[in-house]
């Protein structure tokens, strides 16, 4: 997509530095701390970063407004952004923005211009979400049509594709600038089809959905099944405490045959009054409960050995099955004497007998079907677990009834014991409809799996499949062609052959036995290489394919550090400048070729470096003397 910086402005109060651009390439050359570095981070400023990364320093502290005057898609416009902890409009929250006519040059205003157009400024998230998205045409509106707020991209989730800064660009373990934080990561990835345009809004809008469709299903299934063991306890629980109220009422009601619906009932609840009589028989109803106990634990250990019996008959056939089928696998014996070659039938007649005894043996088993048992023990893993859950309810039950006895010493303290169960049955009854009330019904589910069902017959048709393949072949293809250019240990990794990786936007090495990604390279120059074939193989793709939405801006910050790793060393001539001539070549060949089939828009690629040269290659892409600090020559200009 079309998106060109023409120019950058530096304002203060009676000075301004502007800087014009070439609608391809540039080339920016200069000392250290002259603010080569700078102008990348301005245009991210501009385009709504939400920190400030200009180093501290003479630009920071002096410079009132930072602009850029940049083409989207014909459309000229102007952004800027006063300085971060500005006193009016500060940078940190507000940012301004207006469309201009062709004839406009930042050349043409004074810092009191921003002050005549000041409604122009606006808040980051207005520019960011109603404001800069007008003019990417498939960016999807603020909210769905249900109300809710869309899932949206932004135009900062296109920033890793456009910079590659000076600790990025022969990074060894990170591609892409800002693709080291995990929430921004996500975002990215989530976006990526829509950028490259493998996905119009539409299916975007789908392809979410179907996304927060799988979340909210799981929640739901979640949510039911915690709901659902909590409400096994608190049924319990409410089963426990009218044990303990029917016990000190003298009332012999068998809790497990009441109806569920009764117990959750507050009106049942009522029908026991708190009248309590020092004659009640509890400690009777305490031998029955011990009674009780007593039987569940024999039931227990009942259930418990027969399902041990269970395993074992299991363990057992299966360990006889794999010895009988070693026998039965064995060669027959020869009957002949391997020495004097005389018949010996009879001397092995037992040991035939014996194999057939075994092979019926193991017909025996074949027939014994073990399926069965496995069933069986199924059932009674099931079993036991039930038993030994009554067992623990009745045995908790007993050893309430017991506290119980020793705390009742007169009826008034009865008849606190009684409100205070009482008031557990209705804490409990009240627990219950909560979760009850929780639980997502099965309709709301089913309305859900349905309309995901109906989404992924939908996206099917699409077949994202193909044109995401289709997509890395080819980015994979033009980074690959660029690094044929480029110098690349082939030894060590084979002839280049890169591979790209969309739902990772991620990039490898094929080689013949192997695969390397950027982490598996080993030296600077390997990585710089590497950096730069998948920037601009993805780059032809975004300027081949109109579908694309990604800004076709390249900016590139000391490419040549990996020969020169200190200003120094290429003032001395101590580096290796030609192969930093060689990358400088490759570049430009690069976009010169493209750019000269493109009908609609331009790569345009922006440079900064310690590195010169004074051939005419390299000049006529120069857009600034170079910059001396020395000469007052740089950023900011001295006398002006």
């Amino acid at each position: 997509m079309q998106f060109r910086i023409n120019e950058i402005g530096l304002f203060q109060e009676n000075k301004k530095d502007i800087i014009k651009f070439n609608e391809d390439i540039n080339f920016i050359s200069g000392d250290s701390n002259t603010g080569k570095s700078s102008i990348g981070e301005i245009i991210d400023y501009c385009l709504a970063s939400s920190k400030l990364t200009i180093p501290q320093g003479k630009i920071v502290n002096e410079v009132d407004i930072f602009a850029i005057n940049v083409t989207i898609n014909n459309h000229n416009i102007l952004i800027a952004r006063n300085r971060y902890n500005n006193v009016q409009k500060e940078g940190k929250k507000y940012i301004f923005l207006k469309e201009i006519n062709n004839g406009f040059s930042l050349s043409k205003i004074e810092k009191s211009w921003f002050n005549k157009y000041d409604l122009h400024y606006m808040t980051l998230s207005d520019f960011k979400e109603l404001e800069i998205i007008k003019y990417f045409p498939t960016f999807p509106p603020k909210t769905r049509l249900d109300g809710k707020e869309m899932v949206r991209p932004t135009i900062r989730s296109m920033i890793p594709f456009m910079f590659q800064t000076q600790d990025i660009i022969k990074n060894k373990t990170q591609l892409f600038y800002e693709m080291n934080k995990p929430t921004k990561v996500k975002n990215i990835k989530r976006d990526f089809e829509l950028f490259l345009g493998l996905v119009n809004f539409s299916i975007y809008t789908k392809i979410n959905r179907k996304n927060e469709l799988i979340k909210e299903i799981k929640k739901i299934k979640n949510r039911t099944n915690l709901y659902e063991d909590e409400l096994k306890k608190e049924y319990q629980n409410l089963k426990s405490h009218y044990f303990r109220l029917f016990s000190h009422l003298n009332k012999n009601i068998d809790i497990d045959v009441v109806d569920l619906q009764d117990l959750k009932s507050k009106e049942y609840l009522e029908e026991y009054h708190i009248e309590y009589n020092m004659d009640s028989d509890i400690l009777k109803q305490i031998d029955e409960v011990e009674t009780k106990v007593n039987q569940q634990s024999r039931i227990v250990e009942s259930v418990k050995i027969e399902y041990s019996n269970v395993k074992n008959k299991i363990k057992h056939i299966d360990t006889a099955q794999n010895e009988l089928q070693h026998f039965t696998n064995m060669k027959d014996y020869e009957a002949q004497c391997p020495i004097c070659n005389s018949y010996i039938e009879k001397s092995f007649d037992t040991f035939t007998k014996a194999k057939q005894k075994i092979k019926e043996e193991q017909k025996f088993l074949n027939s014994y079907n073990v399926d069965i048992l496995r069933d069986k023990e199924k059932e009674l893993h099931v079993k036991l677990q039930q038993e030994k859950e009554k067992l623990l309810r009745i045995s908790k039950e007993l050893k309430i009834l017991t506290r119980d006895v020793k705390e009742i010493k007169d009826i008034e303290s009865k008849k606190n014991i009684l409100a205070e169960i009482k008031g557990m049955i209705k804490q409990t009854i009240k627990q219950i409809k909560h979760y009850e009330n929780n639980i997502e019904k099965q309709d709301k589910l089913q309305e859900l799996e349905k309309e995901l069902e109906n989404l992924d017959k939908e996206l099917k048709k699409i077949d994202l499949k193909k044109k995401r393949y289709e997509a890395e072949y080819l980015i994979g293809s033009f980074a690959t062609d660029v690094l044929k250019k480029l110098h690349f240990d082939e030894k060590d990794y084979g002839t280049p052959n890169l591979k790209f990786d969309i739902k990772d936007i991620s990039m490898y090495q094929q080689g013949e036995k192997d695969i390397y990604y950027l982490s598996d390279l080993g030296s600077a120059e390997n990585h710089l290489s590497f950096h730069l074939a998948t920037f601009l193989g993805l780059h032809r793709y975004i300027l081949e394919h109109k579908e694309s939405i990604l800004p076709s801006l390249i900016f590139l910050d000391q490419p040549s550090q990996v020969y020169f790793p200190k200003e120094e060393d290429f003032k001395n001539g101590t580096g290796d400048i030609q192969k930093v001539e060689d990358i400088y070549q490759v570049i430009i060949e690069f976009i010169e070729n493209l750019n000269s089939l493109s009908l609609k828009s331009n790569i345009q690629i922006i440079i900064v470096d310690h590195f010169y040269n004074q051939e005419e290659w390299f000049q006529k892409y120069l857009i600034e003397p170079r910059w001396d600090k020395n000469k007052g020559l740089g950023l900011i200009k001295s006398g002006k």
